[in-house]
């Protein structure tokens, strides 16, 4: 997560350089547009990728597509997604394999030569794409099948329900309720 948080700052960044209306003055300080649309991407951003985080180490593949299902949302898209995922592996494994090759053909050279590029994205395209045939083709054998695979057995219970509803009340408050430009004029 720390490369997607860096160029989440480096983004960020560039706001204040960019955008110099001045808002307002806390004390010698000037606070510009800039400088309030980099504090609040970085904070949308650091939220997203929190909550993504979470939800990946809490929840497993197949239940979000189970939950996917449950929202109608198309079984090819669904299917997509889980392939994808699982395909991923696959590709990085394919890829250890090619780094370990060329680092072995050319022991001495640090880092990969950039005349050798094109053909070792070729080679790594084909041979994931192969091998992702070959998985995708063992799934079938053992009795994969996209349109029965995703079931609805999830019954949703009061904690979901509580959850939801509570959820629910806080981002209509938030809406309607600007909470945060009450907050800013207790400082003004």
């Amino acid at each position: 997560m720390k490369p997607i948080f860096i160029l989440l700052i480096f983004i960020g960044i560039a706001n204040p350089i960019l955008d110099r209306t001045l808002i307002t003055k806390i004390g010698q300080i000037p606070i510009t547009n800039g400088m309030l649309s980099m504090t609040t991407l970085i904070l949308k951003g650091f939220f997203t990728i929190i909550s993504s985080y979470f939800l990946i180490i809490t929840t497993s593949i197949e239940k979000i597509c189970s939950a996917l299902k449950m929202i109608h949302v198309p079984n090819i898209l669904i299917t997509v997604f889980m392939l994808i995922y699982r395909y991923i592996m696959v590709f990085l494994k394919e890829v250890e394999r090619i780094w370990t090759a060329y680092s072995l053909r050319a022991p001495k050279q640090k880092g990969v030569n950039y005349k050798v590029w094109g053909s070792m994205i070729g080679s790594l395209m084909i041979r994931s794409i192969d091998k992702a045939e070959t998985v995708y083709e063992s799934m079938e054998l053992r009795g994969f099948n996209p349109d029965t695979f995703f079931t609805n057995n999830q019954k949703i219970d009061k904690i979901s329900v509580t959850y939801l509803i509570v959820n629910g009340i806080l981002i209509v408050v938030l809406r309607f309720i600007p909470i945060l430009e009450m907050i800013g004029n207790i400082f003004i």
